[in-house]
This record gives C-alpha cells, structure tokens and sequence, in this order.
C-alpha cells in the first residue's frame, strides 16, 4: 500500500506532466519555477527510494534495467561492484592511470618513415600537408638538380652536402659531446667500398672480400678495355673466396653472371662493358612506344621492329651529318619522296603522304 508521501509524489508528477505537455502556454516565468519544483521533486524521489529499499535492491534494479537496454557491460559492472566492493578501488585506480597515460604523436619525419615504409598513399594519411613539407627537406636545394623529359641531372657535391647535413641532424647527441678539434676534422664515406676494413668490422663480411668486389665493380664502370685474361682469373679466385667463406648463402644471379661470365661478355662485346648502358635506352622509352603506336605496322614480326627503329635512325643520322645547304636538302627530300614510294608500291594501303 501506497502511503501519504507516495501520494503527494505521485501528485507532483501528474501535475509536472500536465505542464510539460502545455508548456508553450506558460510564461518564462512560470516555466522556471516549475523547473525548480521538479528539481526538488527528483530529490524527494530519491530520498524515498533511498529509505525503502536496500542497497543489494537498488543495484539489482539497475543491473536489470541497464541489461533490458541492452548495455551489457555496464550491467556486468554493476553485478560485480555489488558482489565485491572493493573492486570499485581498482577500477577507480585503473581508471585513473589509464587516464594520465597520452597518446604520444609521432614526428613528422617519423610520420614520413612510417609513410614511406607501409607504402601508403595520400589517401590513407589525412594530414598529407604535413608529409610534403617534410619532404621538402629531405631533398636538396632546387638549384642543383635540373629534371627534363629526357634526362635528370643532380649535382653530387650537393648531394654530399644535403646527406651530411641530414645525417648530423639525426647524431645530434655525438656531435654535442664531440670535441671541437673532433667536429672540424669529421670525414663523410659516402662509399660501402672506400674502407674496406671500416666496412667489414660494420658489417661482418670478409674484407678480402669486399676489397675484392671494390675492384670488380671499378673496372667493369671504367669504361676502358679490359684484359678479359686477368679479368677471368681475379672472377675465379674471388668466386673460390665467396663459396669457402659463405657456402651457406646462394649467390645472387646477378654476383654469378659477373664472376663466372663477365670475361666472356666482355670479350663479345663491341663497346668497353662500361659503356653498356641502359641509361640511353631507358630515356627513349617514351619514344619508342609513339612510334610503334604510330609508324607500325602491326600484322607481322618482321617489319613492326624494322618500321619502329626507322626513325631512330633518322635522328641519328641528321645528328651526323653536317649542315646542309638549302639546294642539298630540296635535293634529299625527292630523294625521300622517292623511296618512299618505291616502298609503298608493294604496300597499296601506303600512301606517299604519310
């Protein structure tokens, strides 16, 4: 049974409620003061609720009630602070400490570590800003390098300077407890094969066998000829050395080509092997693909690399020859013009225009 106070709680809430649905008719005024009645009425709730029921009641209710909502864990939480209380003392501690720990924010070099690393794009770092302005430091000054369509060009004492000074960025703690005798005399090796001793005690290699390397790999980018006899007998000693110390560790395929059969391609080869490189080949690739899209003729093998070489050969042609005179090159034109259409006579879908 419902006594007096229950009552006059129960009449307070109807008449709130009955406010509450016709509020707009009210003033400021009254809405404030009804506010503040509710205020005193929510205490009165409590406080009866608090003098009839037990505080194992009270924990039950809630535990059912949040569970009925759907909020599992603060159920669960509930439960376990009413069968234990002094839990409520570690989840307070736990709290606590977990609340002073800070997330701590990576550099924005280690940012970019990160980025480079993972291999992400723009797309899945969403302050990218940061990152180029951080790049920008990680190259060198504008003006020592020069970028084209065909070529790119970088000016290496600049790029000495750049990674010297990068690299006392991160050694900061050495060069502070360096001396300033230490500091003026600091020597950069920006080659594994300039100390060979320095680089064997580094990394643990042979250094008879890096030595060794650091004078194949000079004379085959020299660029001069080579005596392929001595070539061939310094391949073999070095090779005996490489499987007695590492027998456990394959050779590469490209260490193996040039031990075992660099004297042999040397030997065939028309030019010093120094000068064979890609480097001129690589820069026409766009080129090549123009005039195979363009100049082929793509219904045999035999004449698409013939028809795609042709202009090549054009342009190396006019870089040879000297300047000619304007008659010469009226006269070269017909002669153009000329066997252009000896060749399309047995091509009819070749036109003399084209």
């Amino acid at each position: 049974m419902q006594d007096h106070t229950d009552c006059d709680i129960n009449k307070k809430m109807d008449h709130a409620e009955t406010f509450l649905l016709n509020a707009q008719n009210y003033s400021e005024d009254q809405r404030k003061q009804v506010k503040h009645k509710l205020s005193n009425l929510k205490s009165e709730i409590k406080q009866t609720i608090r003098r009839k029921m037990t505080s194992e009641e009270l924990s039950f209710a809630t535990h059912v009630k949040l569970l009925s909502e759907g909020k599992a864990d603060a159920s669960n939480l509930i439960r376990n602070l009413s069968k234990s209380p002094n839990r409520a003392k570690k989840y307070r501690k736990a709290l606590i400490e977990r609340q002073k720990e800070q997330i701590q924010q990576l550099t924005p070099v280690e940012a970019l570590s990160m980025f480079v690393e993972a291999g992400l794009c723009r797309k899945h770092y969403p302050c990218y800003t940061i990152l180029q302005n951080v790049k920008k430091d990680c190259y060198p000054v504008q003006e020592s390098y020069r970028i084209t369509a065909t070529c790119a060009e970088v000016n290496l004492q600049d790029v000495l300077h750049h990674t010297a000074s990068r690299l006392l960025l991160s050694l900061t703690e050495v060069v502070q407890h360096s001396s300033d005798e230490e500091r003026e005399t600091l020597t950069l090796m920006y080659k594994f094969f300039a100390d060979h001793e320095l680089s064997a005690s580094i990394t643990g290699i042979d250094s008879g066998l890096i030595y060794s390397f650091k004078v194949i790999l000079e004379a085959v980018s020299s660029g001069h000829k080579i005596d392929t006899t001595k070539f061939e007998l310094f391949c073999s000693d070095t090779a005996k050395l490489y499987v007695e110390l590492y027998l456990w560790h394959p050779m590469t395929p490209t260490l193996h080509k040039i031990l075992f059969h660099g004297p042999f391609i040397i030997e065939k080869a028309l030019l010093p092997i120094g000068m064979m490189s890609e480097e001129a080949a690589e820069a026409r690739n766009k080129h090549f693909r123009l005039y195979r899209q363009n100049y082929a003729r793509k219904f045999s093998r035999e004449p698409t690399p013939r028809k795609t070489t042709k202009p090549f050969l054009k342009e190396t042609i006019e870089m040879l020859l000297p300047a000619e005179t304007p008659n010469q090159s009226d006269s070269s034109d017909d002669q153009d013009l000329g066997e252009e259409t000896v060749e399309s006579s047995d091509e009819p879908w070749m036109s003399s225009s084209e």
